[in-house]
C-alpha cells in the first residue's frame, strides 16, 4: 500500500473515533455500513456513514455547527493507492439527497481510482438501507442544531424560541427505514 492510502485511512479513521472533544451518541451497523452520530464539545454534530475493507474506505458525513448556515456534507473514498472525494459542501435545505444521489457521486471516484463494475457493486452493497438510517439521523441532528440555535437566540430576550421538527426523509427512504 502506498502513502496516499495510508494517509487517507488515518484521516478517515480519525473522524469516527470518540475523543475528549466529542462523544458518540449512537452507532448502528446496517448491511455492512456503520452509521455514527457524534456530539462535539463545541455544540456541533457529525453524522457519519462509513464502510471499510482490506483495500478500501468510504466515509460520508454531514456536519452541523452553530452559525455554519445549515448542513454541510463531504465524502472521502480511498481504494488501494488512490483517494478521492469532495469537500464539505452545503446541502440545499429543501432537498434531502437520497441513496441514488450518493451512489451517483461515486461515478467520478470510481473512474479516478479505476474501480471495475463488479468491484463497484461489491463496495456499495447494502448502501440503501444504511443510507436511509444516515438520512434519518442527519435530519434529527439538523433539527437539534436548529433548535439549540433558536434557544440561544431567544435566551435573555423573554421570548420563547420557535422549534422545528426533523425534516421528512429522502423520498427513497420514506417507505422503509431501519431504526
Amino acid at each position: 500500500m502506498g502513502w496516499g492510502f495510508a494517509l487517507a485511512m488515518a484521516s478517515l479513521l480519525a473522524t469516527a473515533q470518540q475523543t475528549n472533544d466529542s462523544r458518540i451518541l449512537r452507532r448502528s451497523v446496517v448491511g455492512g455500513w456503520t452509521v455514527t452520530d457524534i456530539a462535539e464539545s463545541d455544540g456541533g454534530r457529525i453524522v457519519e456513514l462509513g464502510r471499510d475493507g482490506r483495500t478500501f474506505s468510504i466515509r460520508h458525513h454531514a456536519i452541523f455547527w452553530h452559525g455554519n448556515g445549515g448542513e454541510r456534507r463531504g465524502t472521502l473514498f480511498a481504494y488501494s493507492d488512490c483517494s478521492s472525494g469532495d469537500s464539505d459542501d452545503p446541502v440545499e435545505p429543501r432537498r434531502r439527497p437520497g441513496p441514488d444521489d450518493f451512489r451517483r457521486q461515486f461515478g467520478a471516484y470510481f473512474a479516478e481510482c479505476a474501480v471495475g463494475r463488479r468491484e463497484q457493486a461489491r463496495l456499495l452493497r447494502g448502501l440503501d438501507r444504511a443510507y436511509c438510517l444516515f438520512d434519518r439521523w442527519t435530519a434529527e441532528a439538523a433539527a437539534d442544531t436548529a433548535n439549540e440555535n433558536a434557544r440561544i437566540a431567544a435566551y435573555g430576550g423573554g421570548r420563547r424560541p420557535t422549534l422545528v421538527r426533523p425534516a421528512r426523509p429522502a423520498a427513497a427512504c420514506r417507505e422503509s427505514s431501519p431504526r
